[in-house]
């Protein structure tokens, strides 16, 4: 069904378990802490304290999240959609050498945007679990075993 609307990638396929009424959290981003993670990007942070101006390099974190509250039967389909992002890279392509030619270098260059717009959609299929499902599967696994082995 999303496949109709552009490029579909499935990113993973969690499992969540909650008990009756209480919170569930799926989280998708990346945290990175300075310094304990090597590859990070890193940003500066200007502070003016007394007229001194003071650079601090710390790490960017960029996440995408969404905290709702839902209702559903069990075996009901919900989307949890509209964690947009959409970035655009500046991309340059010159003639070697004359490309880098302080102001004719300018007639020897192109400079194209390139934007992409990604949409993250939540699909959950929550499965109400009773308090007597467990002695029920029981149930039906002895069964079935019962069925391969009597033949």
């Amino acid at each position: 069904m999303l496949e109709t609307q552009g490029d579909l990638q499935m990113l993973s396929n969690p499992r969540v378990t909650a008990t009756n009424n209480q919170k569930a959290v799926i989280k998708v981003g990346q945290d990175e802490y300075y310094p304990s993670v090597t590859e990070t990007e890193e940003q500066l942070k200007v502070i003016t304290l007394d007229d001194q101006r003071f650079e601090l390099p710390l790490a960017q974190s960029n996440i995408r999240e969404s905290d709702t509250v839902i209702r559903a039967q069990s075996g009901e389909i919900v989307v949890i959609g509209g964690l947009m992002q959409t970035t655009t890279e500046d991309e340059e392509s010159k003639t070697p050498i004359l490309g880098d030619v302080p102001i004719l270098g300018n007639l020897f260059k192109s400079i194209s945007k390139r934007q992409e717009k990604k949409e993250l959609v939540i699909l959950i299929k929550p499965t109400v679990v009773m308090p007597d499902a467990w002695k029920k599967q029981q149930a039906h696994s002895r069964a079935l075993l019962n069925t391969w082995y009597e033949n």
